[in-house]
């Protein structure tokens, strides 16, 4: 308060002064990287491992899988069902199939995102009767985890073609030929 008398005189009147401080905010701790498997595609002849690097505001994922292909038949399961001389001839060994996703992230949820992107893949598939093939797909799904927590689950769709290289099948599969192709994923993770 600022007073000034009829002389000239000045007075200034002023309250304890008091000492703002300002909020911390804390920066949330981003983890850029997930390690994970897919534990349902066993059945499928598939191991699968799947890299992924999250951009700084984890709103891209790159992801990166390299899956190695056998036939489970015989293997993991065995079907006495066909026992005629045209039942399909059961494969020996492993292949690899590798590719990229690059999932984009929205919503406004910590804990679950939906995304969407491109699927490439390329390889053999053995339980497929080793066909050579790449397939072109978009995906979409939801993930699941808290942000600050190592724990990541990942549910996708992918709907796509397949285009078919070399098919060992013979008249059964056409080489050279694209055909409609669609894949479901559980992914179960840990980032850090």
């Amino acid at each position: 308060l600022l007073i000034e008398n009829y002389t000239k005189g000045v007075f200034i009147f002023s309250g304890e002064k008091k000492v703002v401080e300002a909020e911390k905010t804390e920066i949330p701790v981003c983890k850029r990287n997930a390690v994970g498997i897919q534990p349902l595609a066993i059945f499928m002849g598939r191991v699968t491992l799947v890299y992924e690097r999250f951009t700084k505001d984890n709103k891209i994922g790159f992801a990166f899988p390299l899956i190695l292909t056998f036939d489970p038949s015989g293997k993991l399961y065995n079907s006495t069902i066909d026992t005629s001389k045209n039942a399909p001839k059961r494969l020996s060994g492993v292949n690899f199939i590798g590719g990229v996703d690059v999932n984009f992230y929205v919503g406004r949820k910590a804990n679950s995102k939906f995304f969407i992107g491109p699927r490439i893949r390329y390889g053999t598939d053995m339980f497929a009767e080793g066909i050579e093939a790449y397939t072109i797909q978009t995906q979409f799904g939801w993930k699941y985890g808290k942000p600050e927590k190592a724990g990541i689950q990942h549910l996708s769709f992918g709907f796509g073609v397949v285009r078919i290289l070399s098919s060992p099948a013979g008249a059964q599969i056409s080489p050279k030929q694209s055909y409609a192709a669609f894949s479901i994923n559980y992914r179960l993770g840990a980032k850090w």
